[in-house]
């Protein structure tokens, strides 16, 4: 494959005028030519399909892969090369599989070494949701359901914080401070209101502050999104580097996980992690197949991007390709048997959660909005 074709296969399901954009920002380069010698599946798979800046990130998970082999911790604490992971998510949004992608590879940074930083984005959704805002107390309610699902799925409470963008208050600071050089019509953004004019301050001071003293201070970065934020980070960085002060953070853009009717996995056609597992079952039988052809089929898709058993992976494709005419159905009730039974036992390991004093009170000490009668009523005891 020359590199061409390798280009375009990288980016095969970028909307058009975006991989106008690519052609033109020699930054972004496809994630299969990093060498990252220790991968995620995700990686492997393609499904994380571009980057930028990775490089120093690739250099801490490669001096930190063997360090993590050894029994000395402290040892490894002295040794290790220090990053940072981010991520973020609206607090009104339910969580379903296609964030649990980026949440599965914010686990694994944070198992190389990274220190994870989790933005709980309600001033996001203050500034754009307008039909949909909420309550001060259902944002609380949100915030403890979703660390209670980041915990679920993986995330250690050591090197982790997790806070509302309304309740760091140097993060916003520093926003405010970004945005005095930022001319209202430097970004064709659509904005049209004060707020949202100034949201890409916010963004980009969402990465930059965790570089302050306070937050662990100058390491590298990385910022592992969905191809559809692919304009919002470049704006956000722009503004990091118009600033000076602050590390270029690195990006990885991972390809869409489809929902059960094709479309790219949204709040309209997901399936979430709050489903009951029954419910899970039925949309997953109900979804688009296409018989023979696995890279078509919202069934193997589902797989693909959340089942880490290559084995199993690949036997599903092997099968689909050869004996569809008689497995196809088969296949689908195994399918999306696999996932009711993942439901649950998620839905189970998240309620014990509930039960353990370690867990909660790491919830509470988090940077979060504060209602005391709800917080106290799932603090055990």
């Amino acid at each position: 494959m020359n590199d061409v074709e390798s280009y375009q296969q990288d980016f095969l399901d970028w909307d058009v005028k975006d991989i106008e954009a690519l052609k033109k920002d020699n930054k972004i380069k496809p994630f299969s030519r990093v060498g990252l010698s220790n991968q995620h599946y995700l990686m492997k798979r393609g499904i994380i399909s571009c980057q930028r800046g990775y490089e120093d990130i690739k250099d801490a998970i490669e001096n930190n892969a063997p360090l993590l082999k050894e029994k000395d911790l402290a040892g490894y604490e002295k040794k290790k090369k220090r990053f940072a992971v981010l991520t973020g998510l609206k607090l009104r949004r339910p969580i379903h599989f296609g964030h649990k992608c980026i949440i599965d590879q914010i686990v694994w940074y944070q198992q190389m070494g990274g220190d994870v930083f989790i933005v709980l984005s309600d001033i996001e959704s203050w500034f754009f949701d307008d039909d949909k805002r909420i309550t001060i107390k259902d944002s609380a309610k949100n915030a403890i359901d979703y660390i209670l699902t980041f915990l679920a799925l993986g995330i250690d409470i050591k090197n982790c914080q997790i806070y509302s963008q309304w309740e760091r208050k140097e993060m916003v600071l520093l926003a405010l401070s970004f945005s005095k050089d930022i001319k209202c019509d430097e970004y064709n953004d659509n904005s049209n209101t004060i707020g949202k004019k100034l949201y890409p301050a916010i963004v980009a001071s969402d990465i930059a502050h965790i570089q302050l003293k306070k937050y662990g201070g100058d390491r590298p970065i990385i910022v592992p999104v969905g191809k559809d934020q692919y304009s919002k980070l470049n704006i956000a960085i722009s503004i990091i580097e118009k600033d000076g002060h602050f590390r270029i953070p690195a990006v990885t853009y991972n390809k869409p996980l489809p929902g059960p009717d094709g479309d790219v996995m949204s709040d309209k056609n997901a399936i979430l992690l709050t489903d009951k597992p029954e419910d899970v079952y039925f949309k997953l039988i109900e979804a688009r197949t296409s018989p023979g052809k696995p890279n078509l089929c919202t069934l193997f898709e589902m797989l693909y991007f959340n089942c880490e058993d290559d084995e199993k992976v690949e036997d599903v494709d092997d099968k689909c390709r050869k004996e569809y005419e008689n497995n196809c159905y088969e296949c689908k009730k195994n399918i999306a048997q696999y996932f009711r039974n993942w439901v649950k036992e998620f839905q189970e390991k998240k309620k014990e959660l509930e039960k353990d004093d370690k867990k909660i009170r790491f919830i509470l000490n988090q940077e979060i909005p504060r209602e005391t009668e709800m917080l106290n009523d799932i603090t055990p005891g």
